[in-house]
């Protein structure tokens, strides 16, 4: 059960990998890939462990299942956004995530607004979310690199993110269906209510 607590260590941590967003932004436009590349390890690093502490220290909280996939997303589009900018990724990537994390937004955002709490996150989203971020320094890798390695990178930076967005993308299939379960279920109560 999620606690209303915000001062944990784990909403701590994951807050400090939210302002490493900007930070890692700037590395990425400003060439400093390695850098970006460094502080990409240690954030994705830190989300582990803020999850590790949460479980291990009993302070999964409310504000934590917001801060933790927020700071995900945020880093997904900060690179995305970097590698536009540097011209290594074509538009249409950036389209297509956040086409997604849209629909996925809406519906949160409603069942936020009808008090009803937030859809709880599934290992296929997490496994679609993990092969994002895991292709993004595969992809700044390849932007340094020459040769036969820049076309190698390319290649598999290519398929990890095709299969990170087919998993992206069945996770929301089955968060939609979720919640249209629960919506269904409200409007169910609330006839019965009046």
């Amino acid at each position: 059960m999620a606690s209303r607590d915000i001062f944990t260590i784990p909403n701590a941590i994951s807050f400090a990998r939210i302002l490493c967003v900007p930070l890692f932004l700037y590395l990425i436009i400003s060439d400093r890939f390695v850098l970006a590349l460094i502080l990409l390890a240690v954030c994705s690093l830190s989300d582990y462990i803020d999850g590790y502490l949460a479980r291990k220290l009993n302070q999964i909280s409310f504000l934590g299942q917001i801060l933790d996939p927020v700071a995900d997303r945020l880093f997904i589009f900060a690179s995305l956004i970097g590698l536009l900018v540097k011209g290594i990724i074509d538009p249409v990537l950036l389209i297509i995530i956040l086409v997604r994390e849209v629909i996925i937004g809406v519906i949160q955002l409603r069942l936020f607004i009808k008090n009803i709490g937030f859809l709880p996150v599934t290992f296929l989203g997490k496994a679609g979310t993990a092969m994002l971020l895991f292709s993004l320094p595969i992809m700044l890798l390849q932007y340094i690199l020459t040769g036969w390695l820049k076309d190698a990178f390319f290649v598999i930076s290519a398929a990890v993110a095709f299969w990170g967005i087919l998993l992206y993308y069945y996770a929301a299939a089955l968060y939609i269906y979720q919640a249209h379960g629960i919506f269904k279920k409200y409007a169910e109560s609330e006839m019965r209510s009046m």
